[in-house]
């Protein structure tokens, strides 16, 4: 009776130490425990030869950054000498179990459904604007987003580019975001969830939409995408002053703006209309990107390719500051031909480390002012 109460006591043991390592794992797509998002369906350890049958809340084909999960898990009971071997299997949740995981992640995301806008309530939304296109505008979105992230906040990025998407294949990703029901969860790149019209349209498919369908579609990825609570989330922005900086101010009106030029006169002046769109629609104007500002050739010298001065001269007519200079560099387009930003691809460069100071920089300025989601008003009648 002793040694069954002992082997009872070794088994309970074993499989608290399992179902604790298991607890470690992280799905990399939602950055959660797969043990908190009720994803662990049985767990069974014999001979060094580990067993985990998980749970998808979608089909599990299409469950992104699968083979991601199974290393993860793999990774984890192999570190903890409790197995040699790993087998994992995946299945799909049944219609009760994928109502509570849509839950959890609504819950994650602060998303109230009397409030469509309280999943932002402690959110930095950065809106990168531009006068025209051809000033980098989406490189400096991408790379801000991933700098911002490998600083150790956690980013998300939204495509608001919605005729000229790009963000999907300068971050590398293709695979649709899942979708359970009415709910959409993001895919990630380089730790950063991201959304963008190219995840549901083929790269050469024009998009001929009117006003409305353009506010309907960035209300439904601002209100229906389960954003998980970022501390940044950098918006996209198309060039110019058209419908979507109005919707912008509509449904995201804490947004700040930060407005990319280039240094010569003429990019100044078209870049300036759009600031000053900003300031007209009640949005707050906090600072000037120069991007393309000057070329390193084989000779270590700087070259001004596209002359001097235009974003200095532009944050002093705004009365903001140029936050940053960044060269015109061929790591920058290679990475977002090749889906590697060049923070990640070349975080040596010059190019490189102007992002970084653009993503401190942003950090140093803070929020125009601190919103606290536990402190609302409620009125009696």
């Amino acid at each position: 009776m002793n040694d069954n109460s002992h082997y009872e006591n070794s088994q309970s043991s074993l499989e608290r130490e399992l179902r604790s390592t298991i607890d470690l794992v992280l799905d990399p797509t939602v950055g959660t425990s797969i043990v908190d998002l009720k994803m662990v369906s049985s767990i069974n350890l014999s001979m060094k030869v580990a067993d985990v049958e998980l749970l998808s809340p979608v089909d599990p084909k299409l469950y992104p950054q699968k083979d991601e999960l199974f290393r993860r898990i793999t990774g984890e009971l192999i570190k903890s000498g409790l197995a040699n071997e790993v087998n994992i299997t995946m299945t799909q949740m049944d219609i009760a179990l994928e109502e509570e995981y849509a839950s959890i992640i609504r819950k994650l995301s602060n998303q109230d459904d009397q409030d469509s806008k309280s999943q932002f309530s402690s959110t930095r939304i950065i809106a990168i604007s531009s006068g025209k296109g051809g000033v980098g505008k989406s490189s400096v979105s991408v790379n801000l987003a991933v700098a911002l992230s490998i600083l150790g906040e956690k980013v998300a990025l939204l495509d608001a580019d919605i005729y000229g998407f790009s963000i999907h294949s300068m971050l590398g990703r293709d695979a649709e975001p899942m979708i359970i029901g009415s709910l959409v969860v993001p895919p990630r790149a380089y730790n950063v969830s991201f959304i963008s019209t190219g995840l549901f349209a083929r790269d050469d498919q024009p998009l001929i939409w009117r006003g409305p369908m353009l506010h309907k579609a960035l209300e439904q990825y601002i209100n229906q995408v389960a954003w998980l609570n970022p501390k940044f989330l950098v918006v996209d922005m198309p060039p110019g002053t058209g419908d979507v900086a109005m919707s912008v101010a509509q449904l995201i009106p804490e947004a700040e703006f930060y407005v990319v030029t280039t240094p010569q006169n003429a990019s100044e002046r078209v870049a300036q209309r759009s600031a000053l769109a900003a300031k007209e629609l009640k949005l707050s104007m906090r600072g000037v990107i120069e991007n393309m500002s000057y070329f390193v050739g084989d000779d270590g010298k700087r070259y001004e390719l596209f002359g001097s001065g235009g974003g200095e001269q532009l944050a002093k007519s705004l009365g903001v500051n140029l936050l940053c200079q960044i060269p015109l560099a061929m790591p920058v387009r290679e990475g977002g031909d090749d889906g590697e930003p060049v923070v990640v691809r070349d975080p040596e460069s010059d190019a490189a480390k102007a992002f970084f100071e653009l993503a401190k920089a942003i950090k140093d300025i803070g929020p125009v002012r601190i919103r606290r989601s536990e402190l609302k008003v409620s009125i009696k009648k």
